[in-house]
């Protein structure tokens, strides 16, 4: 309805003002439009409704021409039963909407069967039928299509409940976008207001040669003190191809307040020869679970524990004949040479 009121506003050339539509679900999950059988009929008790109801599905034949939307508008009529306690409403209808010249005719339980054969008319007196002006469309669809229309118009949109949806749009793209010279606009706009941003700083204890935040790279440097970014959860990724090293991080910025992302990783160096060997980890954010580092690389980047921890490690030659436990102390940004 409120799209609806805004295109026609916004369609009358002697109407000068501004129109806001304040949607509760800008979603529409939970709209009418969604939810409704998307129907239209003439068979009202009122001729305010038939009026409203005839100018309805006038607009609907045109919609092709003025929203550029096909609404595959159906017409096959609605059909009004009545037991005998209802015959005499059913009858006082149908004079009032022939006398507004209404498609519209009375059958009674024979003329009933021979129109619908499937239908029974046990306990049925008197059925109304529409014969045109009457049926169902894509009212999804015909929302969708005002909205569209409305904006075009200059209508704007806004959600119920928003205490500034400027503000709302411009930190959700921050959080999704933090980088970039759009980035840098919505921060400088946001960073005029107090308490709104938080800061996010991000540290590495060796080179990134690809740093990612929230799924977009970063092509500068950060400060060192960070970057005003939106208040969220923050996923981080630290890429080196060189030590094979892929380490995922994450953090949680709160308005007026700094965060820290830290990458914190080492190098393993496999230096088994005589015979040769390949080495598990343990992995310092899953105790017990060993990691394969593998034999592609003799330098693997691995995630180093913060606290200092020792982990566990297996070294195995190629045969299987030789196998050695230890446990090894590595800490952010050190290299550790294992030999046999």
């Amino acid at each position: 309805m409120g799209s609806s009121i805004a295109y026609h506003l916004k369609s009358d050339p002697h109407f000068t003002g501004t129109v806001t539509v304040i949607e509760r679900d800008p979603t529409y999950a939970r709209a009418s439009s969604a939810l409704s059988a998307s129907s239209i009929r003439q068979q009202f008790s009122t001729p305010l409704n038939i009026h409203l109801s005839r100018f309805g599905i006038g607009f609907l034949r045109d919609a092709p021409k003025t929203l550029g939307v096909d609404l595959g508008l159906k017409e096959p009529g609605y059909l009004f039963l009545a037991s005998p306690a209802g015959e005499a409403v059913l009858r006082a209808n149908y004079a009032i909407q022939k006398g507004e010249g209404c498609s519209v005719e009375l059958l009674d339980p024979a003329a009933l069967i021979q129109r619908f054969p499937a239908m029974s008319a046990g306990g049925v007196a008197l059925a109304s039928h529409g014969t045109a002006n009457e049926g169902w469309f894509d009212g999804p669809a015909l929302m969708q299509a005002f909205r569209r229309k409305a904006r075009e118009l200059g209508a704007t949109y806004d959600k119920l409940g928003a205490a500034d949806p400027k503000r709302d749009f411009y930190l959700r793209y921050l959080q999704l976008r933090p980088f970039g010279a759009n980035a840098d606009l919505v921060r400088a706009e946001l960073s005029k207001l107090a308490n709104v941003l938080g800061t996010l700083q991000v540290t590495s204890s060796l080179p990134c040669s690809e740093l990612w935040i929230n799924r977009q790279r970063l092509t500068v440097k950060l400060p060192p003190k960070g970057i005003a970014v939106a208040p969220g959860n923050y996923k981080g990724l630290c890429f080196n191809p060189k030590f094979e090293m892929a380490l995922f991080e994450y953090a949680t910025v709160t308005a007026g307040e700094p965060a820290v992302m830290r990458f914190q990783w080492s190098i393993v160096e496999n230096r088994l020869e005589h015979p040769f060997g390949r080495i598990a980890l343990e992995n310092p954010k899953a105790p017990g679970v060993m990691i394969d580092l593998g034999i592609t690389s003799p330098e693997i980047g691995v995630a180093a524990p913060s606290d200092g921890k020792k982990l566990k490690m297996i070294l195995k030659d190629d045969s299987g004949v030789r196998t050695e436990t230890r446990m090894v102390q590595i800490g952010p940004g050190q290299r550790l040479v294992v030999k046999w």
